[in-house]
């Protein structure tokens, strides 16, 4: 890969999540997307849903929904060293009460990908 094209992507993509969400774990094959269910008690939401959206030819996705108590949750099946779309959506009774879209770049294996804090 080019890496004057990787750091230009890199700097262009929105990469940093909200307020009260976090990576907990960026991997070469999964994320893990933790949240402050305290700081977004305004939204009343019951469940938070995480969807990696890989754009080819055709659109390939993964997702996950868990209720918002358990302030984690860990999306696998993932390729390595791939760019992904990120959607973060909360819903409260199966209506979207918030929704955020950003990028991430997943790890080549053997990377390094503990405690990362934004998407790269």
């Amino acid at each position: 890969v080019d890496p004057e094209l990787m750091a230009k992507l890199t700097k262009e993509l929105k990469t940093t999540l909200p307020e009260h969400f976090r990576w907990i774990h960026v991997g070469s094959r999964s994320l893990e997307l933790g949240w402050n269910a305290t700081g977004l008690a305004n939204l009343h939401a019951d469940h938070i849903k995480l969807t990696a959206n890989l754009y080819t030819t055709y659109v390939t996705f993964k997702y996950r929904n868990v209720p918002i108590e358990r302030q984690k949750l860990t999306l696998e099946g993932l390729k390595p060293s791939t760019f992904y779309e990120v959607v973060v959506q909360a819903f409260k009774g199966g209506s979207q009460v918030f929704k955020y879209t950003g990028f991430i770049r997943t790890l080549a294996p053997g990377e390094d990908g503990a405690d990362r804090a934004s998407g790269f």
